[in-house]
């Protein structure tokens, strides 16, 4: 199996249920891609209207989270077991704020809601595309989605707008609180 290299001795932290963050190397990357598609099924179980179908699709589209920027491909392991990942390109065209970073993907397990993973993960995105010069990061939610919302809002997102059936959303980096 290829590397995964631990985040937690640059600014990312442990979470107290003992998950690590870690960013993949290719090979590392293609030995997980199975579990990493179950686990984006697995989150986002309910709000199919808003995901890829299919293992294939969905393959496909973890792949591209990775080779669109793979130090902002970042996993959440509980031990071995992939329990969420994160897809942050750090150079995004993001229209009216021009090049930023763009938060694709956050998706946890269900059944480790609630306990700090999804904060964990998205503490990663935010410290790396910071270290990797940032200035902010956006983001678009389901507009169906008003957990995830939340979620972003308490993490100092704002809302800037929909498109569509999604809620464009923006951390200025400047932001400490997330």
């Amino acid at each position: 199996m290829g590397s995964e290299r631990e985040h937690t001795g640059r600014g990312f932290e442990r979470a107290p249920s003992g998950v690590t963050v870690a960013t993949l190397d290719r090979a590392a990357l293609r030995a997980r891609t199975r579990e990493l598609v179950d686990v984006y099924l697995d989150a986002y179980r309910g709000l199919e209207r808003y995901a890829y179908s299919g293992r294939r699709r969905v393959a496909l589209y973890v792949r591209w989270l990775w080779r669109g920027d793979p130090e902002g491909f970042l996993v959440a392991f509980a031990g071995d077991r992939a329990v969420g990942f994160a897809g942050c390109h750090r150079s995004w065209e993001s229209g009216e704020h021009g090049i930023e970073a763009e938060l694709h993907e956050l998706v946890v397990v269900r059944d480790r809601h609630r306990q700090g993973v999804g904060s964990l993960l998205l503490r990663a995105v935010v410290a790396s595309a910071r270290a990797r010069g940032a200035r902010a990061i956006g983001l678009a939610v389901a507009s169906g989605n008003a957990r995830a919302q939340r979620f972003y809002e308490r993490h100092g997102f704002r809302a800037e707008g929909t498109r569509g059936d999604w809620l464009r959303m923006r951390l200025d980096l400047g932001d400490e609180r997330s």
